[in-house]
């Protein structure tokens, strides 16, 4: 019996050496500082199903390269497809994808692919669930809000809203607007408080990616 173990065990290391992971393969993830391996290979798989995409490529990371809308539009607009994940200081982790590029000029963008996810509670719950955008007011006519002074903004509510010194309290989602949970109605303080674990919200760090 001892042999036959050891028989797999070399046969299963010997086509592991044989046909290794590619690199490719490898990178299509999320090579994030907010999400773990796990949860970015799961964004990448579970997420973002069924959207055509290739390796994400970091655009921005506030931490690193600064927190007000000017930093966010001089590094993302105009790069396609975008994924923005946001990390709230008391740990929620949320975000967005859109398929329509950011800009600078103040206006709303329509987009009937956009949606929004959430990964982590504000009370640590892990979860990957998504939000269309098909809200009760405006639905997909108002996906992405482009604001020089502001940071990645969804939906007309905002469903979410990242302000130009996202670092105070200042930020806030009102989530049913723009986009839809299934199960929650819109106002209530449970559905307000389902992405970031509050109404208005400190941000710890967020990313946007391109995807390419």
């Amino acid at each position: 019996m001892q042999g036959l173990v050891e028989l797999i065990e070399r046969t299963v290391t010997g086509i592991a050496k044989l046909y290794p992971e590619s690199p490719q393969l490898s990178r299509k993830k999320f090579e994030s500082k907010i999400l773990s391996d796990t949860q970015s290979k799961r964004l990448y798989t579970e997420i973002l199903e069924g959207i055509e995409k290739g390796i994400p490529r970091l655009l921005f990371r506030a931490s690193e390269n600064g927190f007000t809308g000017s930093d966010f539009h001089s590094k993302c607009d105009a790069k396609g497809r975008t994924v923005t994940i946001i990390k709230s200081t008391n740990g929620a982790i949320f975000g967005g994808y859109a398929a329509t590029s950011w800009t600078s000029n103040s206006s709303y963008c329509f987009d009937s692919n956009c949606f929004l996810f959430s990964i982590i509670s504000g009370s640590g719950e892990e979860r990957f669930t998504k939000m269309k955008n098909d809200g009760i007011h405006h639905s997909n006519t108002y996906s992405i809000y482009c604001n020089p002074n502001q940071g990645p903004s969804f939906g007309g509510g905002h469903d979410i809203c990242i302000s130009n010194n996202p670092k105070a309290q200042e930020n806030y989602s009102n989530l049913g607007h723009s986009f839809s949970l299934t199960g929650q109605t819109y106002g209530t303080a449970t559905i307000k408080s389902y992405l970031a674990g509050a109404y208005n919200f400190s941000v710890e760090d967020y990313e946007v990616f391109a995807l390419q």
